[in-house]
């Protein structure tokens, strides 16, 4: 058997994975930066036919005191964003977001699972029953994991590469979806350990009642 790793040597891989995960997410810090809308939106302001449109000067004045935070990707020379910088950033965030934790989770998971595997053989019944329910956990995590945040990170490819909204708010309204949709994976896991785990499930049973009746009374009075 392999050594596992002890207390002390998970205290000391808390700082090399803080330190990996500032070096990930320093370039977001550094391509980020306030500006105020009409520097935004004046150089967007022409027709389908490219033909510039004045913006008038009270707009421009208004949109000059709204300073908003955006991430600027443009790189080279002349600091131009365009939009293969942002289908490169893009495509970077997918991979380090998505790709590379759901690969890390999916191999752990299955080492776990062909351990367990092997290490039953031997067990009782109840032990083989109770490493089973902990392998549905590990397989359910890695699936919802996968649910949850694939739509987010097609959403944001596909925004990038293709024009494939007509209005800005049906847009906003699908990223809103679909970035709910991933986060609520958070939710999810606690979920799994506890209601997959016989001990949570006795205690919740015997608590729940209590604590409807507690409410009823609150309500009552």
């Amino acid at each position: 058997h392999k050594k596992q790793v002890g207390p002390n040597q998970a205290w000391l891989l808390l700082p090399f994975i803080f330190f990996i995960s500032c070096l990930l997410s320093h370039l977001v810090f550094i391509n980020t930066k306030l500006v105020s809308l009409d520097d935004l939106v004046i150089p967007l302001a022409y027709d389908k036919e490219g033909v510039e449109f004045g913006v008038p000067d009270e707009l421009v004045h208004r949109l000059k005191q709204i300073v908003i935070c955006i991430e600027d990707w443009s790189w080279g020379p002349d600091q131009i964003m365009t939009k293969q910088n942002r289908i490169g950033y893009t495509v970077f965030s997918s991979v380090f977001q998505y790709l590379l934790p759901l690969a890390t989770i999916t191999v752990v998971y299955f080492k776990i699972y062909f351990f367990i595997k092997t290490s039953r053989l031997n067990l009782p019944h109840t032990r083989q029953k109770k490493q089973r329910r902990t392998n549905s956990i590990l397989f359910a995590m890695s699936i919802i994991f996968f649910a949850s945040w694939l739509p987010f990170s097609v959403f944001c490819i596909l925004t990038e590469v293709f024009e494939i909204f007509n209005s800005t708010d049906t847009m906003m309204l699908t990223f809103l979806i679909c970035h709910m949709v991933g986060v609520s994976s958070s939710i999810t896991n606690p979920i799994l350990y506890g209601f997959l785990n016989n001990n949570f499930v006795k205690e919740f049973r015997m608590i729940f009642p209590l604590v409807t009746k507690w409410v009823g009374r609150k309500a009552n009075t």
